[in-house]
């Protein structure tokens, strides 16, 4: 792994300057007492053409290319489940409260024409559960 970053920092930018008397030099930095300073364009090496790897690190690098390749499928899988997931609960959630409003206004009517004293306990207990239903789905 030392030689990947050494081989990455190894291709940052370089500067040809030509100075005062005539000499021309290099440099990772713009060079600030120079007649001329411009960076010199240079492609970072390919490592594993120029077999700067061993077959060891080539398979270590085939391995975790495969194991990011696989973490990254199963965050697809898992994003799109979720999805899904809240999508249905949205779908119940809207036909629970509607369903609950239903049952409540319906509930309400039958309360409103009367009812008979000993039933009162479980209608209001019944309303009471209705309306925290509604409050929760809708």
């Amino acid at each position: 792994m030392p030689t990947l970053l050494y081989l990455y920092f190894a291709s940052a930018a370089i500067f040809r300057c030509e100075l005062a008397d005539g000499a021309i030099a290099f440099s990772q930095f713009p060079c600030t007492d120079a007649i001329e300073s411009r960076p010199i364009a240079v492609s970072p090496p390919n490592i594993i053409a120029d077999g700067a790897l061993s077959a060891e690190e080539l398979a270590a690098l085939s391995r975790l290319d495969t194991e990011m390749h696989k973490q990254a499928q199963q965050r697809r899988a898992t994003k799109a489940r979720t999805q899904r997931q809240r999508a249905r609960e949205s779908a119940i959630r809207a036909t629970s409260c509607s369903d609950g409003q239903r049952r409540l206004e319906k509930l309400r009517d039958f309360m409103r024409r009367g009812y008979r004293l000993e039933e009162s306990a479980r209608l209001e207990e019944e309303l009471a559960n209705l309306r925290e239903v509604v409050e929760r789905d809708c």
